[in-house]
């Protein structure tokens, strides 16, 4: 006898489940992420299409030194009075139709030669900003990545107190109804709950703000993140806070867009001077005349030669335009100085914070340890009558505060590593795959 379709659709539905309960459940991890991050951030597409309109100043600039070919077409009705011919004055209407063909080489114009240097350097601030933009979104990914993963974990001991602290609330109550308990007890286990509760409602609130914040840079919905894995802290390496600052004032991309936004700033000021300079240009040209007043003319011009211009006096324009490019050109040097010395601080804080970062790790380990044995021997001692019901409950809230400062540590030391190569400017995809091989890439978040 062949089984139905309903009990075939029933037992593929039993073996699914009973699969889901024990197959891995996959999650993505910090490097899908930042893939999918790469494809969709606007700011990273600004500065691309930033840099390409950098590129396409380049041949707009270079144009002025090339040749200028012009050709010219037209028709007009034209009328002609002629007087102090030994015959009578000839007045004339006719059609007259003329064509026209110019070239035109510069031979030296200092202006043009100014503004190409002002479109390489250009292209090269652009180039920079790109990097400053990819190095950028490395730590928005990282940050909110890690962040995800802090208000999870903040969620899960929370979730993890309230269920405790319940469990604490029965045994109270338990003690309550056959004569060894008191209502204080009950009543404070009971208030330590509802706190409970309340937080856990925040902690809640908190995860979909980050994960939305994380949904902010991917443009698209993530699933469940990976966590981290077992790992030894590092502090910095080099060890030695000089070597970074000389990498940050060295590899550092906003200080090299900077430079070079100096750069152009100066040559835009040779710019604004050089149009006192004379112009050479060579030029010649063609032309074809047809229709006159004496029937059946046709006329053509040829002629060649170079064309020396030199401004005289342009209503004071010139004077100004060079006071305002030397003035921008100083408020741009300024802002340079300005820049290379929040890069110094940047890297020096950061630095310091990722040094920081490891012994706040190994002091909240032994935190954690030391806050569980003494909740432990606590809760013992509280079912043998010699604890209070208080201090079972301080020791729970102080084992929480004690495993959630050790969580936000660990988070924070991972992101503290990326932020040091940030601030020197040398951050890569590289970094980013190294902090990727510390989570247990394909599962989800573990459970504290």
């Amino acid at each position: 006898m062949r089984p139905s379709v309903k009990c075939v659709l029933l037992t593929f539905l039993m073996a699914f489940l009973l699969l889901w309960d024990i197959w891995p459940l996959y999650a993505e991890d910090l490097l899908s992420v930042y893939e999918q991050a790469v494809k969709t951030d606007p700011l990273l597409a600004a500065a691309e299409a930033r840099l390409e309109a950098y590129k396409a100043a380049r041949p707009l600039a270079r144009s002025a030194l090339l040749p200028n070919l012009t050709v010219g077409a037209g028709v007009a009705r034209r009328r002609t009075h002629i007087m102090g011919f030994e015959k009578a004055a000839s007045k004339e209407c006719y059609w007259g139709n003329q064509y026209s063909v110019t070239l035109k080489q510069p031979i030296f114009d200092g202006q043009a030669y100014a503004k190409l240097k002002v479109a390489q350097a250009g292209i090269m601030a652009g180039k920079a900003a790109l990097i400053s933009a990819r190095q950028d979104l490395i730590l928005r990914v990282t940050r909110a990545y890690f962040g995800v993963l802090k208000a999870e974990a903040k969620a899960r001991v929370t979730k993890s107190e309230q269920d405790f602290l319940k469990r604490i609330l029965d045994q109270t109550q338990a003690f309550l109804k056959v004569g060894t308990g008191d209502i204080t007890a009950v009543q404070e286990a009971q208030a330590r709950v509802d706190m409970a509760e309340a937080e856990l409602i925040k902690a809640d609130n908190a995860v979909r703000v980050s994960r939305r914040r994380l949904e902010l840079i991917t443009h698209e919905p993530v699933g469940s993140v990976s966590d981290v894995g077992p790992f030894l802290p590092k502090g910095p390496n080099p060890d030695k806070m000089d070597l970074w600052v000389q990498s940050a004032l060295l590899n550092q991309p906003l200080l090299e867009q900077a430079r070079k936004k100096l750069e152009m700033a100066k040559d835009r000021v040779k710019v604004a001077r050089r149009e006192r300079w004379p112009r050479l240009d060579m030029q010649a040209e063609a032309g074809y005349l047809k229709g006159s007043f004496v029937p059946e003319v046709k006329r053509r011009d040829m002629e060649a030669g170079l064309v020396l211009s030199f401004p005289l006096y342009l209503g004071g324009s010139i004077g100004a335009k060079t006071r305002q490019a030397e003035a921008e050109s100083l408020v741009t040097q300024h802002q340079l100085e300005r820049l290379r010395d929040q890069v110094k601080l940047d890297t020096e804080s950061a630095f310091l914070n990722l040094r920081e970062s490891v012994a706040q790790l190994n002091a909240a380990i032994q935190a954690v340890n030391s806050a569980k044995i003494s909740m432990k021997s606590t809760n013992k001692g509280y079912l043998l009558g010699t604890r209070t019901v208080i201090d079972t409950l301080d020791t729970t809230q102080n084992y929480r505060d004690a495993r959630l400062r050790y969580l936000s540590a660990l988070y924070d030391h991972l992101v503290a590593r990326v932020e040091l190569k940030g601030a020197a400017g040398i951050l890569s995809v590289q970094d980013i795959m190294a902090i990727n091989s510390l989570l247990e890439t394909g599962r989800r978040a573990k459970k504290d």
